[in-house]
């Protein structure tokens, strides 16, 4: 065994170099690489995007102070002295001197910081059921549990946010801004609360039995779950909810969706994922988005060692293989079928309005229109929740 010990050192430290620090390190090299245009004057243009060279000219856009428009430029090859690409913080520069970063990051946080609490809204009850009850067939709720989180985030949106978005109208009043990332904290509380069920659930279920009855002897079944079960419990809690946050912080195409099915006039608005991908796509301005996206990069990170750390102190790893388990609560038949409710609630909210939704999308489209004109057509959206006709 010790033999093979600096052979697996050594493949973790090969998949660590692959996986992390070649990929980080490469995008740190493009961020600060920085192509310029010099011209015979002196004067000395830093490119946003791409340099286009032509047999007369040379073609390219300044990124201007504060996000606004950029400005194409064109300069005869008689004016252009070189084209060369320098190394420079000039992209770190705009991103901190644009004046929409500071809303695009707060609007992410909010969003994912209403994603995480929608996510622990509908997975801790979860949990604690599948954790702690003795219910007839909680292996296949479990499994079915784990469900949305296999379906890309953007289907559960395209097939729920309609109904979602009509509930958050008209309980709450949303609109605009506001109604669109309430309308994603919802949509990734049904995608992510998954990981609260897998990381929590098993955590109650693997309490040691035997420090929990001495804390009940000692000062009452309250102190065992204050003294006990939560600190055995807050880990998996706390891995859970960073592990939600970052999926819901760099995701863009959840709430670009939402923006277009907000009510006609109302404003839609942008988080920093999406100014990452503009930048990347439709701007070409690679340098810039990959420095735009550096503190996605070191939050993710950060969070996601912080809640290997925090696991690490969870039962799920820290509870010996011989050590006795808290017996389950068995219900009556009135806490049984409570039990069922609950998650039968659960898995309706993630995966019965998506998919519904999903599948009253087919009743939208053309038909043919009546009438003397027989090739004329019409859009018709009558499509809706359990409408299948």
């Amino acid at each position: 065994m010790p033999a093979r010990l600096p052979i697996a050192a050594l493949l973790a430290l090969a998949i660590v170099v692959v996986a992390l620090v070649l990929p980080v390190g490469a995008m740190f090299v493009r961020s600060i690489q920085v192509d310029e245009v010099h011209t015979k004057d002196g004067r000395i243009y830093s490119v946003a995007g791409e340099v286009r060279e032509t047999e007369d000219a040379v073609s390219f856009d300044l990124e201007t102070p504060g996000g606004r428009e950029k400005v194409p430029v064109r300069l005869p090859w008689s004016k252009v002295q070189e084209v060369r690409r320098t190394f420079s913080l000039k992209h770190y520069e705009g991103v901190l001197s644009d004046d929409r970063t500071r809303g695009l990051v707060w609007n992410s946080i909010e969003m994912a910081l209403g994603g995480a609490l929608a996510a622990f809204l509908l997975g801790l009850p979860a949990a604690f059921v599948l954790g702690r009850i003795a219910l007839p067939g909680w292996r296949l709720l479990a499994a079915l549990c784990v469900g949305p989180a296999v379906l890309p985030p953007f289907f559960i949106a395209l097939g729920g946010a309609r109904d979602m978005q009509a509930v958050l109208i008209d309980v709450f009043g949303l609109g605009g801004a506001a109604l669109q990332l309430a309308n994603a904290s919802v949509v990734f509380g049904c995608c992510l609360f998954p990981f609260v069920v897998l990381l929590v659930a098993p955590a109650l279920a693997a309490v040691p039995a035997g420090p929990v009855e001495s804390a009940q002897l000692l000062g009452g079944r309250r102190a065992a779950i204050r003294h006990v079960v939560l600190p055995a419990v807050l880990p998996s809690v706390a891995a859970a909810f960073l592990l939600c946050f970052v999926l819901a912080v760099t995701d863009f195409a959840v709430p670009d969706l939402l923006g277009f099915m907000l009510p006609a006039g109302e404003p839609p608005t942008h988080v920093f994922s999406t100014e990452i991908r503009l930048q990347w796509e439709k701007e070409g301005n690679t340098g810039r988005a990959v420095a735009t996206s550096a503190p996605f990069v070191l939050i993710t990170l950060t969070l996601v060692l912080a809640a290997l750390v925090a696991l690490r102190r969870s039962p799920l790893f820290s509870a010996s293989d011989r050590s006795r388990l808290r017996p389950r609560i068995r219900p009556g038949v009135l806490g049984l079928v409570a039990s069922y409710a609950l998650l039968a609630l659960v898995l309706y909210l993630a995966l019965g309005v998506p998919l519904l939704g999903i599948a009253s999308w087919t009743n939208v489209g053309e038909t043919s229109a009546s009438g003397t004109n027989r090739d004329a057509s019409v859009v018709e959206d009558s499509g809706g929740l359990f409408d299948f006709e």
